[in-house]
């Protein structure tokens, strides 16, 4: 029995990754900088689907998207992954694409 809720509380586990960070964003943002301390350090993130649905806890896993900024204005994805992605390379430079695409405003020049 243990090793079932152990399993349930594991915070590699989708949903509790999500519920955990969803709800105190400000952990995440302790422990993103605790992985990466020479970088630029993260000053605030964004959940960008905070809600778990009914039909994600049955499902393969739960989608956590995390835009992360920090303090020099650069956006990062995060994800945590916990077994191999064969398509990395590609879902990588995907999220990449969509995450330039969505910083120009409408009639904004190129150059911003």
């Amino acid at each position: 029995m243990s090793s079932v809720a152990d399993a349930l509380l594991d915070p590699k586990n989708d949903y509790v990754f999500k519920r955990l960070f969803g709800e105190a964003p400000e952990l995440l943002v302790s422990l993103i900088n605790d992985l990466r301390p020479d970088l630029p350090e993260i000053c605030a993130v964004e959940i960008l689907n905070p809600g778990i649905h009914a039909e994600e806890l049955r499902g393969k896993y739960i989608i956590l998207d995390v835009l992360a900024r920090d303090g020099e204005g650069h956006a990062y994805n995060i994800e945590i992954q916990v077994r191999r992605y064969g398509a990395w390379g590609a879902r990588a430079l995907y999220y990449l694409a969509r995450m330039l695409a969505q910083q120009l405003e409408q009639g904004e020049g190129y150059t911003t």
